[in-house]
């Protein structure tokens, strides 16, 4: 049943452009008002539910919230962003690409917000899964883990090897 409903949710799925315009856009979310402001209306006006879209509309909640003026705004958009997350691994927690937004989230998470239980969990996972996931993936992994101080440097070098 469970690969039923994947299936059907990678036929409904946004075009390969739009994933990729999506995983730009994350990358560079993070870096400033305008980007997150960005990142999140794009994901916010896709009409697609896959647990991957889903993920990203999760993130771009998150990303949203660190540039509001109001703490309760913030709040909110947090709490539904990480709900989103979750939600997404719920459907498909075998997605590397959801288990790598899932950690980039949580490793930019002020510790204080306590959403970062599952660090480790999503390191260990990349790191099992990380020859079988797409190349449009792995880059985006490598292009991360430089930044990362939950992968070890020898995880790191067998990454790029």
């Amino acid at each position: 049943m469970k690969s039923l409903l994947i299936l059907l949710f990678v036929f409904a799925s946004v075009s390969q452009k739009e994933l990729n315009e999506i995983r730009l856009s994350f990358k560079e979310a993070s870096s400033n008002e305008t980007s997150a402001t960005n990142f999140y209306n794009m994901v916010q006006s896709i009409d697609d539910n896959s647990p991957l879209v889903l993920a990203y509309d999760g993130a771009g909640e998150v990303i949203y919230s660190k540039f509001l003026d109001s703490k309760a705004d913030k709040l909110s958009h947090f709490k539904t962003g990480t709900s989103r997350l979750e939600e997404a691994i719920e459907i498909d927690s075998d997605d590397i690409e959801i288990r790598f937004i899932r950690l980039v989230i949580q490793e930019q998470t002020p510790g204080f917000l306590g959403y970062n239980d599952n660090i480790d969990d999503d390191v260990s996972f990349i790191m099992d899964n990380f020859v079988r996931s797409s190349e449009n993936v792995k880059t985006m992994i490598l292009d991360y883990i430089d930044s990362s101080d939950n992968f070890t440097p020898e995880q790191k070098n067998e990454l790029k090897n």
